[in-house]
């Protein structure tokens, strides 16, 4: 009995201590992976609808606008592709006139870069190019002739400068002079300008300074000759005019020195009028030279103006002659040789360009009429000629010959990716999986269907074949491809996450792991998602994991 007891003992010590090991032991981590491959992948839209008893499709505007005809009636038969109703779209269609004009024009064009210059053109390009070579010449003439006639202009008036420059210096000695012989006139010396000394001071004052004057003036003046630049011509006219005007001043203060000196017994009135006239003749002299000096400086002076304005417009006209002919030259040329294929290939692409442009217009042009999408029989008429239509209003009712169709709801995050003509694999539940139908969508509604908070968009689904074994009512289950790729670097969906606006797949390098963000682009319908960056092939992601012991 005590033996028992022990054997009992010992295989509880031994459960105790296993388990204590096990549940305390360490755990490893065992990560399952997948390598990245290509694959390839589709996109397909699933969904589940009925089959309806009749094809009924509601036609709208895409443009808002007045509806300007309506060219059917409730039983009118209509064709795939006919013009049921237009809305007001004279801009658009003037924008359709010009694309065709453009196009028409572009195609001229081509056809002409083609077929090269005609004998008239060339013969229109060469009198273009003889009648500026004609102009270039008369430019050139006529900056010639003022050339000449600036020169016998100019020398005539530099010869009168130089004629007045070495004789009109003479009326200023003779001046001074005079000034002097009243100023050094012993009889006159006590009583002139007794009435106002101020006069005597400045004439006294002034003479010795213009005295003084003469000697440079002098020697400006005849350092000028028949060789000198007009400019120092000028310039010389200028001195002499600034220095007999200060001569002229002082025989405005000599004379009103005069009449503030009273006469004596030595100096007699005789004596002083004498003084007085023959100071008026020196102002008199001083004024006349004073008039020539201004005039020769004022004739050479507009005259190199004036014609230095007159060469610049005829350089320009000249210049622009040249550019004209030079332009005139290279068009007869370039109708001369023969058509280049750079210029064909220009034409080509202007036409493809203008051609495209057209089909532009003409896909707006669309969005403000109605065109009939099948074969079938206007039920309905919803709205007259004249009235205001909008993209969400029912203009026409449509059914086709086809009796039956199927309508199915698609969710918002779907709807952007089918376009009217899809084509659709479609099942029925009446006959299971292994009897196909196919169809293509005819219709997408523009108005949102809201079904437990989530945004569904209804489309019509038009059956390509007429089967009597289709019925209304019956549950139809629609695949729709959207996009597809192939042999594009994949991996499993299961190993993406995203996080913080980016999405994250663990890596196994050896024996540790990574993350990367990777772009994820197309997302198959077999569970996997393309890779477009953040990883290559063969790369081992992170597909699960568990723990071990």
């Amino acid at each position: 009995m005590k033996k028992k007891w022990i054997i009992i003992t010992t295989v509880i010590l031994v459960i105790l201590v296993g388990g204590y090991f096990y549940f305390n032991g360490t755990t490893t981590i065992v990560y399952q992976t997948e390598a990245a491959g290509k694959k390839d992948l589709v996109k397909t839209i699933s969904a589940t609808g009925s089959v309806k008893s009749s094809e009924e499709i509601n036609l709208n505007f895409e443009a808002a606008g007045r509806i300007t005809r309506m060219l059917v009636d409730v039983g009118s038969v209509v064709k795939t592709g006919q013009l049921l109703a237009t809305i007001d779209a004279r801009a658009i269609e003037a924008d359709v006139a010009q694309a065709r004009a453009s196009l028409s024009s572009a195609e001229a064009d081509l056809d002409k870069v083609r077929s090269g210059a005609s004998s008239e053109d060339l013969a229109v390009s060469k009198r273009q190019v003889e009648q500026m070579q004609t102009e270039v010449t008369t430019a050139q003439n006529s900056i010639t002739n003022l050339q000449n006639e600036e020169t016998d202009k100019i020398n005539g008036y530099r010869q009168t400068a130089l004629n007045n420059l070495s004789s009109k210096n003479f009326y200023s000695r003779t001046a001074l002079d005079s000034v002097k012989a009243i100023l050094d006139n012993d009889n006159a010396r006590d009583v002139l300008s007794t009435r106002n000394a101020f006069y005597l001071t400045q004439v006294t004052t002034n003479h010795s300074a213009i005295n003084l004057e003469y000697n440079q003036v002098e020697l400006n003046i005849n350092s000028i000759n028949s060789q000198s630049d007009s400019n120092n011509i000028i310039n010389a006219l200028s001195g002499l005019i600034d220095f007999q005007n200060k001569i002229n001043q002082l025989l405005k203060d000599t004379f009103l020195m005069l009449e503030n000196t009273p006469t004596t017994q030595s100096f007699t009135t005789t004596a002083l009028d004498a003084y007085k006239t023959s100071i008026k003749s020196q102002q008199t002299n001083i004024e006349n030279s004073l008039a020539a000096l201004q005039s020769s400086k004022t004739n050479l002076s507009s005259t190199i103006i004036y014609y230095q304005s007159q060469l610049k417009n005829a350089q320009n006209t000249l210049e622009a002659k040249q550019r004209s002919l030079s332009l005139a030259q290279a068009q007869y040329e370039l109708k001369s040789a023969k058509p280049r294929n750079f210029d064909i290939k220009s034409a080509e692409s202007r036409v493809a360009q203008a051609r495209a442009n057209l089909q532009s217009v003409l896909a707006n042009l669309a969005k403000y009429q109605i065109i009939s999408p099948l074969d079938g029989t206007v039920v309905k008429v919803h709205k007259k000629r004249g009235e205001q239509a909008s993209p969400n209003d029912q203009v026409l009712t449509v059914i086709g010959k086809a009796k039956l169709e199927i309508e199915v709801d698609i969710p918002e995050a779907d709807v952007t990716d089918i376009v009217i003509g899809d084509q659709v694999a479609i099942t029925l539940d009446a006959y299971g999986q292994n009897k196909k139908f196919t169809g293509h969508v005819t219709f997408i509604e523009p108005a949102e269907t809201q079904i437990q908070d989530v945004v569904y968009y209804q489309i019509k689904i038009q059956f390509d074949q007429d089967d009597t074994e289709i019925k209304s009512g019956m549950t139809a289950n629609i695949s729709i491809s959207v996009d597809s790729k192939k042999d594009v670097l994949a991996i499993p969906l299961r190993a993406i996450s995203y996080r913080d606006g980016q999405y994250i797949v663990k890596v196994k390098f050896n024996e540790s792991i990574e993350e990367k963000i990777v772009t994820v682009g197309l997302k198959g319908d077999s569970g996997y998602a393309e890779i477009l960056t953040g990883i290559v092939e063969g790369d081992l992601v992170v597909v699960g994991q568990e723990n071990a012991k």
